[in-house]
């Protein structure tokens, strides 16, 4: 094996063992519904605050506080990403204490299937009338707001709608691979929906083997 290839094989094994370390963490704190911080380093100097209602060695599910202190949609991140975990009794004591007091309930997504990407997609495809996606290594500052329309192994497709309303003429497609969040349910994504009429589609989300960027 090569000087390279045992980097390489080293650096794998460690970000397996911090995604195994931060999954089970994220698993305490789903049991507990404590709002915390995350924080992904690499990606983003902002941490998100939340409730984590979903998780696995792969993908975590938040539900994000907004700047407002209130419930607004969900995240889903990759656990790979989560370089920390902050948990303060205080802000988490505040936290619920302004939940509680303007009657706003955690809601935790049912029958989530958090395999991979592909089955992510399609399952929110048929529930959620929008998705913000975001490549946040590829193309940082950036995202696409658009209803699932098919979704293989390899490429997602959106029909997506403009930054003020409007549906765009032109189809977003990517590969699954460079997403690294997830949005659906909030705010701003609801209110785009009620401008174009947007709903959760009827019929299942087409998934297809081949298709390619």
């Amino acid at each position: 094996m090569s000087g390279r290839s045992k980097l390489t094989d080293a650096f794998a094994k460690q970000v397996l063992r911090a995604s195994l370390r931060a999954s089970r963490k994220l698993a305490v704190l789903r049991a507990r519904g404590t709002p915390v911080r995350i924080y992904r380093d690499s990606i983003e100097k902002h941490a998100i605050d939340g409730i984590v209602v979903a998780s696995n060695s792969r993908f975590c599910v938040v539900q994000w506080i907004s700047g407002e202190l209130r419930l607004d949609g969900w995240e889903i991140i990759r656990t790979c990403d989560i370089s920390r975990v902050e948990e303060s009794k205080n802000r988490s004591r505040f936290y619920r204490k302004i939940l509680t007091l303007r009657g706003e309930k955690v809601s935790r997504p049912r029958n989530m299937d958090l395999e991979d990407w592909p089955a992510i997609l399609t399952w929110l495809g048929s529930r959620f009338p929008l998705l913000v996606v975001h490549q946040e290594f590829t193309h940082p500052n950036e995202c696409q707001v658009g209803q699932v329309t098919s979704v293989s192994e390899i490429t997602l497709t959106m029909r997506t709608v403009g930054l003020y309303g409007g549906w765009l003429s032109w189809p977003f497609r990517c590969r699954v691979r460079t997403i690294t969040r997830v949005d659906f349910g909030g705010g701003y994504e609801g209110a785009l929906a009620l401008v174009n009429g947007a709903r959760p589609k009827s019929a299942p989300v087409k998934k297809t083997r081949h298709a390619r960027t």
